[in-house]
């Protein structure tokens, strides 16, 4: 990697290593949480979490153990991992995202993988035509995540 890229990538560290969340304004509700793991590696892997907890409601004739299996049943969670490269020529070219892996337990009527991989290729797709180099990491990274952020569908879907 180039100087440049290090630079940038050591002052993102540098700024952003307390959370993501509060740089973003990103606030939680009491059962739906959004969580961002940022690690540097050849590049950045970026990890988005989102949950999504269901009260539990007490069955008086079900002991407290069953009713917390029941429970965990009903709640989501959707974890996708990115990794982002830059090319030496960064900050005049753009970065690459690519889809490392999707985990979940919604069930959904659509391949959530496949529909990961479409939004990432788009965001490339996106930037390969549209690129400036005053797009900082993190202004990348919350564009991303305004274009995936459709939790709240997947939930209502199921």
């Amino acid at each position: 990697m180039s100087r440049i890229v290090d630079r940038r990538l050591q002052r993102f560290e540098q700024e952003h290593n307390s959370n993501l969340k509060e740089h973003f304004g990103i606030i939680d509700t009491p059962h739906r949480s959004l969580n961002f793991d940022v690690a540097l590696n050849d590049g950045i892997i970026f990890t988005i979490c989102f949950k999504e907890n269901i009260p539990m409601v007490n069955i008086k004739c079900l002991p407290m153990d069953i009713i917390c299996k029941i429970a965990s049943y009903l709640n989501c969670s959707l974890t996708i991992k990115t990794k982002i490269i830059y090319p030496a020529a960064y900050p005049f070219e753009p970065p690459q995202w690519s889809l490392v892996c999707v985990k979940h337990n919604i069930e959904s009527r659509i391949n959530l993988k496949e529909y990961y991989e479409y939004l990432v290729e788009t965001h490339n797709n996106k930037y390969r035509l549209d690129w400036s180099p005053a797009i900082h990491i993190d202004i990348d990274i919350l564009d991303f995540i305004s274009k995936i952020n459709h939790f709240d569908y997947l939930i209502e879907c199921r």
